[in-house]
Order: structure tokens, then sequence, then C-alpha cells
């Protein structure tokens, strides 16, 4: 008599017979756990209880032609698989750099699928980028590790420019003026240039070259973050 494949936490165990010889119908199944008898019948429903321990099964034939008794081998109780699904949980702040989710006591959580924590705070992250949050159920008394889900999806904010841009080069006619953005962070920002007169925008681009029109007149830059990142800066006038 066998006890076939896994045996775990909630599974109804039906014992293999096939190799017993003189096995008529009049036959008695009782079954031990850890060698102490817990139950008489042809099936056993493994309790909670039992995992960890050894189960085994002693089976009797009263039939005159198959009188006696044989055992199975003992089995050791595994866990179950975890069939619950992780909770979805919900987002509680982000920004450019971070974000903050609920959690479950009972679940970790992950953005690559790999590294996983049990805290709902992910930091140190790119703006303006999307992030998928996998979850799944820890191991406990009763089931193994539940299979990882994906859960919720969350993009970080983007990231503004802060700092000092300045006006470099001689305002005057015909002259070139550059835009010094070395006090600009972060250092690897991305923007557009806008070089304004009176409110109104003169020109494009990192540099300009005043013109007749600029005679008298105050002139200013401003930064505006793109890409993944955000904000204005502006720059002290210069008159030519």
């Amino acid at each position: 008599v066998a006890l076939d494949g896994i045996v775990a936490y909630k599974d109804t165990i039906i014992p293999s017979i096939a190799g017993m010889k003189n096995a008529y119908s009049d036959l008695t199944y009782d079954w031990y756990i850890d060698n102490v008898f817990v139950h008489t019948g042809k099936t056993y429903t493994v309790e909670s209880s039992d995992v960890g321990k050894t189960l085994k099964v002693k089976v009797t034939g009263s039939h005159p032609m198959g009188l006696g008794s044989v055992e199975s081998a003992g089995t050791i109780v595994a866990k179950a698989q975890q069939i619950a699904h992780p909770e979805v949980p919900e987002l509680l702040s982000k920004t450019d750099f971070s974000f903050e989710i609920t959690t479950v006591a009972t679940q970790e959580y992950s953005i690559d699928n790999e590294n996983w924590q049990t805290s709902g705070v992910f930091e140190n992250l790119d703006p303006n980028e999307e992030y998928t949050i996998y979850s799944r159920i820890l191991e406990n008394d009763l089931y193994l590790l539940g299979e990882s889900t994906d859960v919720l999806t969350v993009a970080t904010e983007r990231r503004p420019i802060s700092g000092k841009v300045i006006i470099s080069g001689t305002p005057q006619y015909g002259k070139t003026l550059a835009a010094d953005v070395s006090g600009v962070i972060p250092t690897d920002s991305t923007f557009t240039y806008e070089w304004r007169s009176n409110g109104v925008v003169i020109g494009e681009g990192s540099t300009y070259i005043v013109t007749e029109k600029d005679i008298r007149k105050g002139i200013i830059l401003v930064l505006k973050g793109s890409g993944d990142y955000i904000g204005t800066l502006s720059s002290a006038p210069v008159s030519a």
C-alpha cells in the first residue's frame, strides 16, 4: 500500500493498493498521524494540525482469502499551495522620486518582481516613470509562498528644476547671448529656452543674437522643464 505523490494540507488522500496481494473488498483503512490513530475510512482529508507531521495508513484484510494487514511508508504532510489572491493596494502619495501604497501584513511587494519588501514605500525612483507593482502572499504555517501578481501601476511625478540660469555674453546689437545653465539642478535636466523682451518671446534655443529692435530693452531668458522635468526658471534681465 502506498500514499502516492505529495500529501499536503486540505488534500483528500486515497491510498494505492495496486501492489497488495490478495486485496479483496473486505478491507479496513486506519490512518495515523505520528503513529497516533486519527481516522478509519478509505479516504483521509488532511487537517491543519497535520502539517509537518508523518501520515501513514494501515490496511487490514478480513476476507478469508486475504487476512492480515500492511502499512504504507510514512509521508511528511506538506503545506498547501497558496490559493488566495493578493489584495490590490491603493496609492497613498507620490513624488518625482518615490511613492507609497497601502499594505497588508500577509503580503509583500516589488517593482521588479525580484526584490521584495513588506513596506509600501518605494524610493530612489526615476521621474515621470511608470512602475508596475507586484504582490504575493507570504508563506505561513499552512500555505506556501503565493504566486506573484501585478496589482497596481503607478507613474512618478515629473522632477522640478531649480537653481539659477544666467545670460552670458555682451548685450549689444549683433552680439550673441548664451544660456549659462551650470547652476541648474538636477544637472541632467531637460528644458526649453525662451528669450523674452517686454513679455514677448523673441527667440528660442540656447543662444540669441541681439537685434536692432532689442536696443534699450530688457532681455530675459526663461527655462521651462521638458520631458521628465517640470518648472520654470528666469534669468536676471540684461539691457542692450
